[in-house]
């Protein structure tokens, strides 16, 4: 997608903005690390079960609620309100949108 509408309307999508510009990043495409480590600190607000995938709703400083799924699949314990940790996402991951 192109543009912030036509990403929103082709499943879900977060919205960042960085170096005056909006980037689209989808929520399977964000990993979880341990706080302090990423690109961006965050603090879990809440968590579902949406069968194989957890999807998670990250407050962030930088950039707002960011919503992260998890493959279940993957193991360990599923993180708990308001435990702090880190998001990294690959450059490619981060599309830039046209105004």
């Amino acid at each position: 997608p192109k543009t912030e509408f036509s990403a929103s309307f082709l499943g879900k999508s977060n919205f960042l903005r960085k170096d005056g510009r909006l980037w689209s990043i989808r929520p399977e495409r964000i990993d979880i690390l341990a706080k302090g480590e990423g690109r961006v600190q965050g603090r879990v607000q809440s968590l579902s079960y949406f069968g194989p995938l957890l999807k998670y709703q990250i407050e962030t400083a930088e950039h707002g609620l960011l919503e992260v799924d998890v493959d279940a699949w993957r193991g360990g314990a599923a993180l708990t309100h308001g435990t702090e940790l880190g998001l990294i996402w690959k450059d490619e991951a981060a599309v830039p949108l046209e105004a």
